[in-house]
């Protein structure tokens, strides 16, 4: 189970990164040289950050709307998940 999946994308130059995580969707865009925007859904939260900060930005947004989740919990669901599929087709 993947919690959630960049997607990477270039408009006119300009590379927009996508993270999507359940039915929410967090987002970074590139607004002015050297900085971004940030989204939740089609609404703007955050405007002007420098791109050196902005994956710290993004984490804090997620962590924010309570949507974050520690990387090697997310290795632990995963794993569980993929032995429960192997012993459901093995039985």
């Amino acid at each position: 189970m993947k919690l959630f999946a960049p997607t990477y994308r270039t408009y006119a130059g300009r590379s927009n990164t996508v993270f999507v995580f359940a039915t929410t969707l967090f987002r970074y865009v590139g607004g002015a040289p050297g900085k971004v925007d940030l989204y939740v859904g089609r609404e703007m939260v955050k405007k002007g950050i420098p791109n050196a900060e902005a994956c710290d930005a993004l984490i804090d947004l997620i962590k924010e709307h309570g949507r974050w989740v520690e990387p090697e919990e997310a290795e632990k669901v995963e794993e569980a998940e993929t032995v429960a599929a192997e012993a459901s087709a093995s039985a």
